[in-house]
């Protein structure tokens, strides 16, 4: 340890710490408080195999502010050494250092046990304290003689370096760095100078095992400077995208900055303490880092005041080293390539450099919706300026996303690390959170504000970042904002999504209200019914197994072709050519040769009137395969699964799957899978966005919608024209070879297409109607009810429409079992048994239709059923002329729990029980009441009565739910044998139960027997 850089000098280890004891106990006597940052006590101690101590059935007694986390107790430093452990403070003999801490034991490095001096002086039990300063001399050799060091914490007062003031000249200049220092740049043995990041750990810096050198990269950026923020913590924590599973060391930070050599030390590019300085950054060429400095070749500086020209700069910083030519590289020598997690095994540069095109729909023409008209970017994010989209409620598809600003890496990644937590990726890498999701932390790298993406109920962190650019306007609560950022005039939002993927009013429904439903969360809140097959991967409330934000990939073996892979996906997708499918609007337009008021036009869009005008025999279609309009639905609803040729019930997924273009023998129709399906989140179940022939609708209306009649054809005044095939054109006159009923001629379409019967015929899948099933009331847990130890519940609740009963339960919000069945019923009520007494249950009910489900919240209910309630036997009266002797008796009562019963008899000469005569205490079987007197009211004709109570217990825990009487008569005491007097007697028997393991429950019944 020596220096020439401020004055000759020379230190030795020696010099600050004794090797053999703990001196800083010198100050137990004085500042014992200060000292001891934690308190406790401790009841044994077990010697381990590893040469550990473990101090058990710890219990914490006060704890210093800053040192209240156990974890921290075994992390004092970045070499992990921890607390000292001080066995009996009061008398401190015993010092061991930490290595382990759980809730109630703390684990020491020496087998206390296997050595006779410590056996002396540690207790078997008792007190404890833990101190900071290990090994750390009380007084300290200075310029001026021995100066009193006080170590107790890492910061603040009795620390390092600590000015109470923060006037720069601190006054009491007794921590442990200012001993010594008499010409160093801060905190000197005088005072003065003391204006060096004041209350920090100057080990942070200062590295202690490498003899407290000058600055370092990874010691100095551990703590703020300037407004630059402390990323060692991101670059240590496992937090960091870059470096990983292997220490950090300076000579990482060469990869990226030129600040410092392959050595880890300091060149002339370094601005030192300059706040807001440029950072020299480094622009890597292809499979190495450049040697020389080039300014905008190799290199770029990089000024942190957050405008859109010095986060775009740092793109070439970058992408420089994710691109093609570093695909083999390993920079930072942990085992890992810039493209270590690329889903396509290419680079980000070659996704997100692209400056590729293609028009969004693939068909034109007067029929078909104007999608061809806006151009997307393979590159959406990348080449943004070039990247259209937008929406509104004619299918005019406007431009709303016409910005002049590129999203840049560095908008959407940090640099060093990150403090967004939760799921940010659909890959698996060996740090915490990979992706380096952007976080900010105000006035830090030129962001006036603190952010940080967080994960919710439906969608994990990594997809949080990109609902709060798409949907946040203004950089407000977000470090962007589409609007004030990027210059987009409308929210990133499609036609069919809602604000989170959450209920909200889509663009769909707010141009027809009579399709404003709640939203189905549909790929982020799970299956809206059961599927049939289960997906080959998983969303996991994340964007990106879907979407590549860099880019649509070049690689041809992933996406056959990118013109099909926009915006940013996967795999391939055609968006629909067909405009929306909505309902009827008129249910009263004339038809047929009379004029009959009662047809409708449709509002369906299919082949034949979306590629043709209204031809039946049209068979103009879409030309692209399976594996191309749908390739991305495909990696996860594999073709055998949801269309497997097993059945062609009218109405079924299989049947419905026929109409999927080059998927079966349906003649007319020949879909994509846009033309019924949205990937995000719909009104419908399984996604989808027409049921174009629910009757129910015709009108536009919500319920209640009927088609009239079925639409007849063929001869002069008919023509019934009602929906669906009906509606179409025609005049009234008579034309003997058209039916002007039918849009396609003589075609009745869909009429009488099963066995179902009018018009449920016409109905071609049971799973989309708009309208949804909800709990209108309940669910409600009725009494329990006991058949020996098998305990029943009842829950129940009502629904708006007939659905299905089911209850999921058990001991977890998990569940586990259900109970119900699939009657369709609004009342609900369904008997849960084989419970077991004195226990917490969670459950939620289910009520469901053909198309859709209504399930509660997770609620809880405890079963409570106490002992039966024991019957009294008929006694005879009896007659005496002393004390008299009465047995009680009764039936035994029974416990659900098998628990032992005890009985108590009181004895009262009030109705009440209030102020008992006598009382028996517990016992078991009959009671006789032979010792006691029973006292009237002498043998007047209005005797005193007397009142006898039995109070029957078992000991588990019930609460009192039940009251009774029974009466019977005593001859008096005292009364002739030929002068015999009666007395009423009202018996109570009371229990209650009460077991060990329900601690603090116990619980009296009470019945009076009559």
């Amino acid at each position: 340890m020596e220096s020439n850089t401020y004055g000759e000098w020379t230190r030795e280890c020696v010099d600050c710490h004794d090797p053999h004891f703990q001196p800083q106990l010198a100050w137990a006597a004085t500042d014992s408080d200060s000292l001891f940052l934690v308190r406790g006590s401790y009841t044994s101690f077990t010697s381990n195999n590893d040469s550990t101590t473990t101090f058990n059935n710890v219990v914490i007694s006060a704890t210093a502010s800053d040192w209240d986390l156990p974890w921290r107790w075994a992390e004092k430093s970045d070499a992990g050494r921890g607390l000292i452990f001080v066995a009996s403070p009061n008398d401190p003999k015993g010092t061991f250092e930490i290595v382990a801490v759980t809730g109630t034991s703390i684990t020491v490095q020496g087998a206390i046990a296997n050595i006779p001096a410590y056996q002396a002086s540690v207790p078997a039990s008792g007190s404890f304290g833990l101190i900071y300063g290990q090994l750390i001399r009380n007084q300290i050799l200075g310029p001026l003689g021995y100066v009193p060091v006080k170590l107790f914490t890492n910061t603040a007062q009795d620390s390092f370096a600590f000015d109470e003031t923060a006037s720069g000249t601190d006054q009491t200049p007794f921590g442990l760095c200012q001993a010594c220092h008499d010409s160093t740049g801060h905190w000197r043995y005088d005072g003065a100078a003391a204006d060096h990041f004041n209350n920090k750990n100057c080990a942070r810096c200062h590295d202690h095992e490498k003899g407290f050198p000058g600055g370092t990269c990874v010691g100095c950026h551990a703590v703020p400077q300037g407004n630059r923020a402390a990323v060692t913590a991101q670059l240590l924590t496992g937090d960091s995208h870059h470096v990983q599973g292997v220490e950090l060391t300076d000579a990482h930070c060469y990869q990226c900055h030129w600040e410092g050599d392959a050595s880890g030390n300091l060149t002339a590019y370094h601005d030192g303490p300059t706040s807001g300085g440029a950072v020299d950054l480094v622009i890597y060429g292809a499979g190495t880092r450049p040697a020389a400095y080039q300014n905008g070749v190799t290199a770029i500086q990089y000024t942190a005041d957050g405008s859109r020209s010095e986060i775009n700069e740092l793109n070439a910083h970058c992408l420089g080293c994710h691109s093609n030519g570093n695909n083999g590289t390993m920079p930072f020598g942990d085992g890992k390539t810039p493209k270590q997690y690329a889903w396509d095994g290419y680079s980000i540069a070659a996704r997100y450099s692209q400056t590729g095109t293609t028009l969004w729909g693939k068909y034109n023409g007067t029929n078909i919706t104007a999608k061809n008209s806006r151009i997307k970017a393979f590159s959406a994010h990348g080449n943004a300026t070039a990247n259209q989209g937008g929406w509104d409620l004619a299918e005019g598809w406007p431009n709303t996303r016409n910005g002049a600003a590129i999203v840049a890496c560095y908008d959407c990644h940090n640099s060093h690390g990150s403090n967004a937590a939760g799921v940010t990726t659909s890959y698996t890498s060996a740090t915490a959170n990979g992706g380096l999701l952007k976080s900010t932390a105000a006035g830090k790298g030129g962001y006036s504000g603190s952010y940080v993406p967080e994960e919710t109920t439906i969608y994990q962190t990594g997809a949080r970042l990109c609902f709060d650019c798409h949907l946040s306007p203004t950089a407000a609560t977000t470090p962007w904002g589409y609007n004030a950022t990027f210059g987009a005039s409308a929210k990133i939002l499609g036609y069919f999504d809602t604000d989170d993927f959450a209920d909200g009013t889509d663009g769909s429904q707010q141009r027809y209200p009579y399709k404003a439903w709640p939203t189905h969360d549909g790929h982020f809140g799970g299956a809206s019914l059961p599927l049939a097959s289960s997906p080959a991967e998983q969303i996991n409330g994340l964007c990106t197994p879907c979407h590549d934000p860099h880019g649509v990939s070049p690689n041809p073996t992933k996406i056959a072709d990118q013109a099909y892979a926009v915006p940013l996906l996967k795999g391939t997708w055609l968006t629909s050519p067909y405009k929306e499918d909505a309902a009827p609007a008129a249910t009263n337009e004339p038809r047929g040769d009379r004029g009959q008021l009662w047809g409708s036009t449709p509002g369906y869009h299919i082949d034949q009137n979306t590629f043709a005008n209204w031809s039946f025999t049209a068979t103009n279609r879409i030309s692209e395969s399976s594996s191309l309009f749908g390739g991305l639905c495909l990696r996860c609803h594999v073709q055998s699964g949801i269309d497997p040729d097993s059945s062609s019930a009218w109405g079924s997924m299989d049947r419905v799957h026929e109409t999927v273009a080059g998927w079966g023998s349906n003649a007319k129709h020949a879909f994509p899978c846009s033309k019924c399906h949205t990937p995000h989140v719909a009104s419908l179940p399984r996604l989808m966005v027409t049921n174009c022939l629910d009757f129910r609708h015709r009108g536009r209306v919500t319920v209640g919608g009927w088609p009239g009649n079925h639409s007849d054809g063929g001869d002069c005044g008919g023509g019934g024209g009602k929906f669906p095939a009906g509606g179409g054109g025609g005049d009234y006159g008579c034309d003997y070879d058209v039916g002007y009923g039918y849009v396609f001629g003589n075609q009745s379409c869909h009429d009488n297409t099963n066995a179902a019967g009018w018009p449920s015929n016409q109905l071609w899948n049971t799973v989309t109607p708009w309208e949804d099933l909800h709990i209108t009331s309940g669910p409600s847990v009725g009494s329990f009810s006991a058949t020996g130890a098998n305990i029943s519940a009842t829950i129940s609740w009502t629904t708006d429409g007939q659905g299905s009963s089911y209850v999921d339960y058990g001991l977890t919000a998990q569940y586990g079992t259900t109970a119900g069945n699939g009657t369709l019923i609004a009342n609900h009520s369904v008997q849960l048994s084989n419970l077991v007494n004195h226990t917490t249950y969670h459950y939620r009910v289910r009520s469901a239709t053909p198309s859709t489900e209504a399930a509660s919240s997770d609620g809880t209910f405890t079963t409570s059923v106490p002992p039966s309630t024991p019957a009294l036997t008929d006694e005879p009266d009896t007659s005496c002329g002393g004390p008299c002797a009465q047995t009680l008796q009764w039936s035994a009562a029974t416990d659900p729990d098998n628990g032992p019963i005890q009985y108590s008899v009181q004895i009262d000469n009030n109705a009440d029980f209030s102020s008992p005569n006598y009382t028996s205490g517990w016992i078991t079987g009959m009671f006789r009441a032979e010792a006691h007197s029973f006292t009237g009211g002498g043998v007047s004709s209005n005797p005193r009565p007397f009142f006898l109570s039995g109070a029957v217990t078992t000991r588990a825990g019930i609460s009192p739910a039940f009251s009774s009487s029974s009466r019977k008569t005593l001859a008096s005491r005292g009364v002739p044998k030929n002068a015999k007097r009666t007395f009423d007697i009202d018996v109570r028997v009371c229990y209650s139960t009460k077991r060990p393991r329900f601690r603090g429950q116990h619980h009296e019944r009470c019945r009076e027997i009559s």
